[in-house]
Order: structure tokens, then sequence, then C-alpha cells
């Protein structure tokens, strides 16, 4: 979509209505519509132009005098552009909960569409990270960004915009200084040992599609491998007491036939029951011992192969700590 041919029939139509609505930590536009038109089509061009950074600070501009939905998810738009989803995600929620009367110009009911989509698509791209944290993150004064960790922040995910982020503090007399860089759609996992000599900073990062869509079949995998395993100890557990009954029999049978059981492999009529139930026990023995091998080499093979994330791990070492990084 052209984006200044957007902006420019957006103004005409919707700005005959004012503005939709103005959040409460906002200042209420001054209804200045020619200046509204002018700023919002400066930001339509900045942004044809590839200039988002102008195009945003434009159509900041432009609402100082109206602010219409359309505005509003322009700029939202623009907060994409620059990498920071997570204005952008409050903007398409502010558009998305409007409640547009059918009295509303048109626009206005297509820029909330756009935010609800815009907002569900947030979901999946702002990343996510973790710190969690052994020792005491207080008096190390860690700080992420230059601001000190809160304790939210330490063992549950919050969302940060993707880029690069720094992790700072002091422990042990070390100074602590670690940039992570969080890409869009990822969690990131951040280790902090404190406790030790030098602090230790680990870092995984694991796309949220793949370990959404790689946990069933990795869980499903590895529950059939146990399955097996299960079938194999079940196996060797009857194989056993088979092998128990058989001997019992034979060494009965031994018994019965005297000398003749070893050297002529024959025996008395009343002693060929015993030595045939000890025969067929033997078999079954060997076929429960048989199954029980192939159950468990196919339950170990089902546990090395289970799918998962594949991981890449390396070390940092640095004056006064060490960082280990990876992606899993």
């Amino acid at each position: 979509m052209n984006m200044r041919a957007w902006s420019f029939g957006v103004t005409v139509a919707a700005l005959c209505a004012g503005s939709a609505s103005v959040r409460a930590d906002v200042p209420a536009p001054d209804g200045n519509k020619a200046l509204a038109i002018e700023w919002a089509n400066k930001a339509g061009e900045k942004l044809d132009a590839g200039d988002f950074a102008g195009a945003f600070d434009a159509m900041q501009e432009a609402m100082k005098h109206a602010r219409p939905p359309t505005f509003v998810v322009f700029l939202a738009r623009v907060d994409e552009k620059l990498g920071r989803l997570l204005a952008a995600k409050e903007l398409y929620a502010e558009v998305a909960a409007l409640e547009v009367k059918p009295t509303d110009p048109k626009p206005f009911a297509t820029a909330k569409e756009d935010a609800k989509n815009g907002l569900e698509s947030m979901t999946a791209r702002i990343p996510q990270l973790q710190i969690t944290v052994t020792g005491d993150a207080a008096a190390a004064g860690l700080t992420l960004d230059g601001a000190a960790l809160d304790a939210s922040q330490t063992g549950t995910f919050f969302a940060v915009d993707p880029g690069k982020h720094k992790i700072g503090g002091l422990a042990g007399g070390h100074k602590l200084e670690q940039e992570i860089d969080v890409k869009e759609g990822t969690r990131h996992y951040v280790s902090i040992n404190l406790t030790t000599a030098t602090p230790v900073v680990a870092t995984r990062v694991v796309p949220v599609e793949s370990e959404a869509k790689e946990a069933p079949s990795t869980s499903t995998t590895r529950l059939a491998g146990f399955v097996s395993l299960g079938v194999g100890g079940a196996g060797l557990l009857v194989g056993a007491v088979l092998g128990g009954v058989a001997l019992s029999g034979r060494e009965e049978a031994r018994k019965a036939c005297g000398e003749e059981f070893d050297t002529l492999h024959r025996c008395s009529l009343s002693a060929a029951g015993p030595l045939q139930d000890a025969q067929w026990m033997a078999r079954a023995s060997t076929g429960a011992f048989v199954a029980a091998g192939l159950a468990g080499a196919l339950g170990l093979t089902l546990l090395v192969l289970a799918p998962g994330p594949k991981s890449r791990v390396g070390v940092a070492v640095s004056p006064g700590f060490v960082a280990v990084k990876g992606a899993f």
C-alpha cells in the first residue's frame, strides 16, 4: 500500500469527525485540522522515502493537532519499522479497544481492524527475556540497559524490544558487563551466577515457534521411548521367571531319568511330562529375553533421536567475568 496516498485519504475523511479517542496520559490535541493534515502528509512522504524516524517525528507533530485512530495505527506501523514492538503493541491495543459507531468515518473501522491484526502479530514477534540470578542481585547492583534490575524481572519471562540490551553490575570486586542481542520471536534465557569467584553469565536462545512445534513431538517420542524401555524391563522379568521354572523342571526330569538323561537324552515315561514342560518354559524364556532386548534397543533409540532444538554454545572470558553463550 502506498502510505502517502493512504495517509492523505484518511485525513480528509477522518478529521471531519475529529479525534476518536485520547488516552489519559496523552495531551489532548488542539483541533487544528490544517496542521494535522500538513504534518500527516509529511509523515507519509518520509515513510515512502524510508525515513522511519522522520515519519515518526512528523506523525507525532500531526497528533498534537488531531488523534484519529488512523494516525495512531500509522504511528504503530512506524514503531514496528523502528523495532519498537512494545510501543507498537500499546498503540495497536489503544485502537483495537475503541468502540466504532456506524456514524463514524469508514477509515475508523478499517483502522480498528488493522489494529486488531497488528496486535495479534505482536504476540509471536515480541521477544521474551528471562533472567535468573544465583546470589544477591541487589548487592551486585545488577542493571538492565542502565536501569536497576527489578525483582519482577528475575525468574519470570518479560517482554522486551528486539535488539541489543546491556546487563551490568559489580560482584566480588569484578565489573560485570554483558551485551545480549535479542531477536524477534525468541525466548532469551540469561543465567547470572554471582556466587563464583568471578560472575558467570550464561545465555541461550530458543525460537518461540520452534519451541512450540517441537515440544509435542519431543514429548511423544520420549514417551514412546520410555514405554519401550518399560516393555523391555517387563520382558526381562518374564524371561527370568520362565527361565527359573524351566531349570526347575529340567532338574526334576534329570532326577527321574538318571544316567539316561545325560547320555542318551531319553527319559522314562514318568519323567516325560516335566521334561516337556521344562523345554517349553525354556523356549518361552528365550523368546521373552529376545523381545526384551528388541524393546530396550527401540526405547534407547527413541530417546536418543527424540527431536529437540539444536544447540550451539560458546564461552567468552573477559576481565572480571565469564560469559557462556548459545542457541538451543
